[in-house]
Protein backbone atom coordinates (compact mmCIF):
# COMPACT_ATOMS: atom_id res chain seq x y z
CA UNK A 1 0.00 0.00 0.00
CA UNK A 2 2.97 2.37 0.87
CA UNK A 3 4.17 2.04 -2.77
CA UNK A 4 0.65 2.85 -4.08
CA UNK A 5 0.95 6.14 -1.72
CA UNK A 6 3.87 7.15 -3.96
CA UNK A 7 2.46 7.15 -7.07
CA UNK A 8 3.22 10.40 -9.03
CA UNK A 9 -1.02 11.35 -9.26
CA UNK A 10 -2.20 11.83 -5.91
CA UNK A 11 -5.73 11.38 -6.92
CA UNK A 12 -5.32 8.05 -8.11
CA UNK A 13 -3.24 6.97 -5.43
CA UNK A 14 -5.28 7.90 -2.77
CA UNK A 15 -8.49 6.58 -4.93
CA UNK A 16 -6.77 3.05 -5.08
CA UNK A 17 -6.44 3.06 -1.10
CA UNK A 18 -9.70 4.00 -0.61
CA UNK A 19 -10.80 1.64 -2.93
CA UNK A 20 -9.24 -1.10 -0.64
CA UNK A 21 -10.13 0.34 2.27
CA UNK A 22 -14.07 0.16 1.26
CA UNK A 23 -13.02 -3.16 -0.40
CA UNK A 24 -11.78 -4.67 2.98
CA UNK A 25 -14.20 -2.94 5.58
CA UNK A 26 -16.77 -4.59 3.46
CA UNK A 27 -15.74 -7.74 5.22
CA UNK A 28 -16.44 -8.15 9.23
CA UNK A 29 -15.18 -5.68 11.09
CA UNK A 30 -15.81 -7.53 14.46
CA UNK A 31 -12.69 -10.17 14.07
CA UNK A 32 -9.22 -9.40 15.78
CA UNK A 33 -7.95 -9.46 12.11
CA UNK A 34 -9.50 -6.09 11.27
CA UNK A 35 -8.13 -4.47 14.60
CA UNK A 36 -4.70 -5.27 13.62
CA UNK A 37 -5.02 -4.21 9.75
CA UNK A 38 -6.99 -0.92 10.66
CA UNK A 39 -3.60 -0.09 12.82
CA UNK A 40 -1.06 -1.23 10.31
CA UNK A 41 -3.61 0.99 7.77
CA UNK A 42 -3.09 4.21 9.96
CA UNK A 43 0.23 3.36 10.05
CA UNK A 44 0.66 3.51 6.09
CA UNK A 45 -1.72 6.57 5.76
CA UNK A 46 0.07 8.74 8.11
CA UNK A 47 -0.82 12.13 7.97
CA UNK A 48 -3.01 12.08 4.59
CA UNK A 49 -6.17 13.55 6.17
CA UNK A 50 -8.82 12.22 3.64
CA UNK A 51 -7.18 9.10 3.81
CA UNK A 52 -7.47 8.74 7.46
CA UNK A 53 -11.32 10.05 7.91
CA UNK A 54 -12.17 7.55 5.37
CA UNK A 55 -10.30 4.74 7.51
CA UNK A 56 -11.98 6.44 10.52
CA UNK A 57 -15.37 5.94 9.01
CA UNK A 58 -14.57 1.98 9.20
CA UNK A 59 -13.17 1.77 12.72
CA UNK A 60 -15.39 4.02 14.82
Amino acid sequence: MAAVLRDQDEAMAQGAVVHHLDRRAAQPLTDAEFTVWAHIMAAVIGDRDYLARRLGEWTC
